[in-house]
């Protein structure tokens, strides 16, 4: 049978969407995120694991709501960084990487921080973004690590390194030295030696 070119433009039309649909038609993911998985994610659940097993780790939920005038012990900063990380950035929570984005961002050395978008900036009295920022400038590398790892091993428990701690060497690590290699003497040229450049 043969077609006319309006009918086989149509045909390629249908074909080319059955492909792109069976290809792109589902809700593409992440690679092992599920893509609702921020709906089910509940900031002030995950912060009292959290704290649990960080009880040194400061609550910063002294704030009060603008609503009732009281203080708001559900919003702390674990509840926030949380937040932010999920809601405002939208990035996964299971990997890693992701978590040391947010934790550059609230050191100003990735991504700005707008506080009109900071979660509390609308229903706390005082924008908490400061003193979120405090505490994570106040935590050294390992205790940033320590807590990057257990948020890591909350929301994805089969990824390996989870309970990974760098090492603590006393001795410094000796440096290579630089040998800079020989320096060649240039050499004049012999007498008559442009004379054979000549034609």
């Amino acid at each position: 049978m043969v077609l006319n070119k309006k009918a086989q433009a149509k045909l390629i039309i249908v074909i080319l969407s059955s492909i792109f649909l069976s290809i792109y038609g589902k809700q593409p993911t992440q690679i092992g995120i599920k893509p609702a998985i921020a709906q089910f994610v509940e900031p002030a659940r995950i912060a009292s694991i959290i704290y649990e097993r960080f009880p040194e780790l400061p609550t910063e939920n002294q704030y009060i709501r603008v609503e009732t005038g009281e203080v708001d012990t559900d919003s702390t900063f674990i509840s926030r960084l949380l937040s932010y990380h999920l809601y405002v950035k939208s990035r996964p929570p299971n990997f890693r990487l992701d978590w040391k984005l947010t934790i550059a961002d609230y050191l100003d050395a990735h991504e700005y921080i707008y506080e009109n978008q900071y979660p509390g900036y609308n229903t706390l009295q005082t924008n908490p973004l400061a003193g979120d920022r405090a505490i994570i400038e106040n935590m050294t590398r390992e205790e940033r690590d320590r807590l990057i790892n257990n948020l890591v091993s909350i929301f994805n428990p089969n990824a390996t390194n989870n309970n990974f701690t760098p090492p603590i060497t006393t001795e410094p690590t000796p440096q290579p030295t630089y040998t800079p290699p020989p320096r060649r003497v240039p050499t004049l040229p012999n007498p008559g030696a442009a004379d054979l450049l000549k034609p």
